[in-house]
C-alpha cells in the first residue's frame, strides 16, 4: 500500500494537471493507510473488532462534539464582540451628551424667577393641540430641589386643571448640571388640592401657578386661579405648602379681610369686579424668615381699567392680615431661579 502511494504521489508531482483529479484520491488512500495502520495497532494490542468498532463510534461523537463546541465558542466571541460595539456605541452617545451639556452650560444661565414679583402667569400656548404642558421649573435657592406645574386639558368638557410636582435635584459638579441632569421619573406630586382634578367642571379652567420659594427652602407659595369659559378670570386662591410638616394651607379669610377693611372705608367691593395677587413671602431677615406673605389687590372698572386696591401683609399661620400704608418699604422675595438662554450683550 506504502508504494502505490509513493508512485501515486510521483505522479500527481510530474503531471501538475492531474494534481486536481488526483487529491481526493491521494487523501482516500491517505486515509485508507491510516485506517489499516490504526487496525494492525488494535491488534497487536488484542482489542477485538467489536470494541475497535465501539471505539471509532465514540471518536464521531467526541468530533462531533467538539465542533459543536467550537461552533458555541465562535457564537459567543461574536456576541462579545457586538456587546463591545454596543457599549462603544452607548458610551459615544453618552460622550456627545455631555459635550451638549458643556455648550448647555455656555449658552444658558440661572436667572431670578419672580422677577418682576407676582408677575408670573401661565402660558396656555399650545395646549389645545398637545393636551398637556409644563410650566417652567423653578428651582430652590439651594439647589437642591425644583418645582413646576403640569396642566392637562380635557376637550370633550372644554375643561383645563393642573397639578404641582417637587422634583429632587442629583448631586452634580455644578449647579446647571444639577438641573440639566433632573430626571422627571422622580417627581413626586405635592400635597396641594388637585386644581380641578378631583371632579369634572364643563368649560371651568383651574390652575396652579408657582409664586416663590422662602429663603430657607422649607415653604412653597403659589396661587390658583379659577376661570370660567363663558364668565372669563373668577377668583385667584393662596396656597402655601410646607415642605418640611408636608402641611398644605389655604388662606380662605383673606379675600373676606381685605372686603371688611374697605367696607370701613366707606367701600363696598361688592359693587365691583376685584382680585388678589400674591407677589411673593415678606423676609426682612433671610436668617430668620417669617411666616408672612405680600399680596396686592386690585378692582376692575367697566372698561376692564385695574385699581390698585392695596398691599398687604397677610401671617399664613395665625391668619392676620394688616393693610400695607407704604408699600415702597416691604419688598417681596426673589428666592427661586429658573434656567434662561443667555443674551448677547
Amino acid at each position: 500500500m506504502k508504494k502505490l502511494i509513493l508512485i501515486f504521489l510521483l505522479i500527481i508531482i510530474l503531471s501538475p494537471k492531474a494534481f486536481a483529479t488526483g487529491s481526493p484520491i491521494l487523501h482516500w488512500a491517505l486515509k485508507r493507510e491510516a485506517k489499516a495502520q490504526l487496525e494492525e495497532f488494535a491488534s497487536k494490542l488484542g482489542i477485538d473488532k467489536p470494541t475497535q468498532k465501539e471505539i471509532k463510534k465514540e471518536w464521531k461523537r467526541y468530533k462531533k462534539a467538539k465542533k459543536k463546541q467550537e461552533k458555541l465558542h465562535e457564537k459567543k466571541l461574536k456576541r462579545i464582540a457586538q456587546k463591545k460595539k454596543e457599549e462603544d456605541k452607548k458610551k459615544f452617545e453618552l460622550q456627545a451628551q455631555e459635550a451638549k451639556k458643556l455648550l448647555d452650560i455656555e449658552n444658558f444661565e440661572f436667572a431670578k424667577y419672580n422677577d418682576p414679583q407676582g408677575s408670573k402667569e401661565l402660558d396656555f400656548f399650545g395646549i389645545y393641540g398637545q393636551r398637556q404642558i409644563e410650566t417652567e421649573r423653578v428651582i430652590s435657592p439651594d439647589f437642591s430641589k425644583l418645582i413646576y406645574s403640569e396642566v392637562h386639558f380635557y376637550p370633550s368638557e372644554s375643561q383645563v386643571t393642573s397639578e404641582m410636582f417637587l422634583l429632587p435635584l442629583p448631586p452634580q459638579k455644578t449647579t446647571l448640571l444639577r438641573v440639566l441632569e433632573a430626571n422627571l421619573a422622580d417627581k413626586k406630586p405635592m400635597k396641594f388640592y388637585k386644581s380641578g382634578m378631583n371632579e369634572v367642571e364643563e368649560q371651568f379652567f383651574r390652575t396652579m401657578t408657582m409664586v416663590d420659594w422662602s429663603a430657607d427652602c422649607t415653604k412653597v407659595l403659589a396661587k390658583e386661579r379659577i376661570s370660567e369659559n363663558l364668565r372669563g378670570f373668577l377668583e385667584t386662591r393662596v396656597w402655601i405648602y410646607e415642605l418640611d410638616t408636608e402641611k398644605t394651607y389655604y388662606m380662605q379669610n383673606l379675600q373676606q379681610e381685605i372686603k371688611n377693611y374697605w367696607e370701613k372705608q366707606g367701600l363696598s367691593l361688592n359693587q365691583y369686579k376685584w382680585d388678589i395677587s400674591p407677589i411673593g413671602w415678606y423676609e426682612p431677615s433671610k436668617k430668620d424668615p417669617s411666616n408672612k406673605l405680600i399680596v396686592n389687590a386690585y378692582g376692575y372698572k367697566p372698561d376692564k381699567t385695574r385699581v390698585f386696591l392695596g398691599a398687604w401683609l397677610a401671617d399664613y399661620k395665625s391668619g392676620e392680615v394688616t393693610y400695607i400704608n407704604n408699600p415702597n418699604h416691604y419688598k417681596a422675595s426673589q428666592n427661586g431661579f429658573v434656567v434662561r438662554p443667555k443674551f448677547n450683550k
